[in-house]
């Protein structure tokens, strides 16, 4: 919830975005972690993996659900290349944060 003009607006999304600069080469791995929550439900989780030059292309597109508080699962991992071009989509599991 945030006030705008004086008043209360739900916003519904919780996103993250981000973007990489320069394009440096290397693995990268984009991993979704269930922190906490109120009602202890499963939270769907959605990933998109796009370029943006020169023109919009979706890579990867996948919904994951999380069940549990602490659950952590890889939505995607990809590597940029020398030239800046993206390869080896896949979701192969590793964790970032460890055991909770």
């Amino acid at each position: 919830t945030q006030q705008v003009d004086g008043k209360d607006i739900v916003n519904p999304l919780n996103q993250e975005v981000v973007t990489i600069r320069g394009r440096p080469p290397g693995e990268f791995i984009v991993n979704v972690h269930y922190y906490k929550s109120q009602d202890q439900l499963a939270v769907p989780v959605t990933i998109y993996l796009a370029e943006v030059n020169p023109t919009l292309k979706v890579l990867h597109y996948a919904t994951l659900d999380l069940k549990k508080e602490g659950e952590e699962k890889t939505a995607v991992r990809f590597t940029l290349n020398s030239q800046g071009k993206v390869e080896n989509i896949n979701t192969l599991q590793t964790s970032l944060v460890g055991d909770p």
